[in-house]
């Protein structure tokens, strides 16, 4: 039961319904594509964020398939001039949709198994996948949150 839960959870934040407000895919369906590599100051740009959401995400979904943890293979924080817009967008909506594929064929008391690696918050590692995926979900939340607010102070700046 506790994978399916999850799965819920993940969609509901990615593409649902979440009781706090509008899913990471509405908020950036709204951002302006003009705006989504703008900065403000030393702030990362909108596209910036996304892009350190996918190389998260699909660190996470490594991990959940018994590799290493590691920095994404992506980077933490990669470059996004080879991007556009919209590309950003699906890699987006396609790494979650290989997470909740993976999710749906673990079984609930794989959730429990540790990631095998020492504890290093800063990279997340030393937690069962149940929390590594929770960890996740609470990531995107995070980011979509900076996402909508750096798309209104952009848009009233330009």
């Amino acid at each position: 039961m506790k994978s399916i839960d999850l799965i819920k959870e993940l969609e509901q934040v990615v593409s649902g319904d979440p009781w706090y407000g509008s899913p990471v895919s509405k908020i950036l369906e709204d951002v302006d594509p003009r705006v989504a590599f703008f900065r403000i100051g030393n702030s990362h740009s909108i596209a910036e964020i996304l892009l350190h959401m996918i190389a998260w995400t699909e660190e996470t979904q490594s991990r959940l398939e018994g590799n290493e943890a590691s920095q994404p293979f992506r980077g933490d924080w990669p470059e996004t001039e080879s991007y556009s817009w919209l590309e950003l967008i699906g890699l987006f909506l396609l790494a979650n949709e290989h997470l909740v594929h993976t999710i749906a064929k673990m079984d609930d008391s794989s959730l429990f198994e540790p990631i095998i690696d020492i504890r290093d918050p800063a990279l997340g590692t030393g937690v069962n996948k149940e929390e590594l995926i929770r960890g996740l979900i609470k990531h995107h939340v995070y980011h979509s949150g900076q996402i909508a607010l750096l798309t209104n102070n952009i848009t009233t700046s330009i």
